[in-house]
């Protein structure tokens, strides 16, 4: 763990998580949690994602739309730092041990010593890092590549997992995978969707998940809607799968 002073999350939590806290509320947003399951995996533990959901007025609003608003309104970093301690606040409290992964952008990495205040965050609500896992999407070039990498070596030395998420929906960033410093592949539903009726997506899904363990990293299928689309992947040889078929997302009190 990391020994050096805290001094963003100490300093800003009776402040700026109190006004996150609030806009959050007063933009009628809600928490959910999704499981992600074994689909070629002997066993699995009980692994969640958070996701964050509209309510109210803006129920009808996309949550990608939702994250954007919050992230003009208040930044990308502190939007993010919020939602994370909310987050990891809602895991301490859980009585059994479960993972967590949360969506974090690649900008909110580079900002205020990051990764000495996550270390700060779990230690407070006594969870392990083993317990957590950010999910990164992948980024355009103007991110500081070099910066970038280095605040993931911190992380992952806390032993925290990242998850490299949407694969194939953007820009590649093979330098992440071929640096060891991702855990997981999340495949894109864009991929998906179609892989039990078009061999091209399925060939494709099947390359991504060879190149995957020849690295050592994981899989996991985003939007696995039918039982065909399990067996698929499992021919495949997909690791986990998250979508409607193995599990609904369910509102939670954060």
């Amino acid at each position: 763990m990391f020994s050096s002073p805290i001094v963003t999350a100490r300093q800003a939590s009776s402040t700026d998580t109190l006004s996150q806290a609030n806009l959050i509320s007063s933009l009628a947003c809600q928490f959910a949690v999704q499981g992600i399951c074994p689909i070629c995996k002997i066993s699995g533990g009980n692994w969640v994602e958070l996701l964050l959901r509209p309510a109210g007025k803006l129920g009808w609003i996309s949550p990608e739309r939702l994250v954007k608003a919050l992230y003009q309104r208040s930044g990308v970093a502190q939007t993010d730092r919020t939602i994370i301690e909310l987050g990891l606040t809602w895991l301490g409290r859980q009585p059994s041990a479960m993972k967590l992964s949360i969506n974090t952008h690649p900008e909110t990495l580079l900002d205020r010593d990051f990764a000495i205040w996550l270390d700060s965050m779990m230690i407070d609500r006594g969870i392990s890092p083993g317990q957590v896992a950010l999910e990164i999407i992948e980024f355009a070039d103007t991110v500081d590549l070099a910066g970038f990498l280095g605040e993931l070596r911190r992380i992952t030395e806390l032993g925290c997992s990242i998850v490299l998420d949407d694969y194939g929906n953007g820009s590649t960033n093979l330098a992440l995978l071929a640096e060891g410093l991702i855990d997981v592949i999340k495949l894109d539903r864009a991929i998906i969707r179609h892989v039990e009726a078009k061999p091209a997506y399925a060939a494709l899904a099947e390359n991504i998940c060879r190149m995957a363990s020849d690295l050592g990293v994981e899989t996991v299928a985003e939007g696995v809607e039918t039982a065909a689309d399990h067996r698929k992947l499992e021919e495949i040889g997909v690791h986990w799968g998250q979508g409607y078929y193995h599990s609904k997302p369910e509102l939670v009190e954060i």
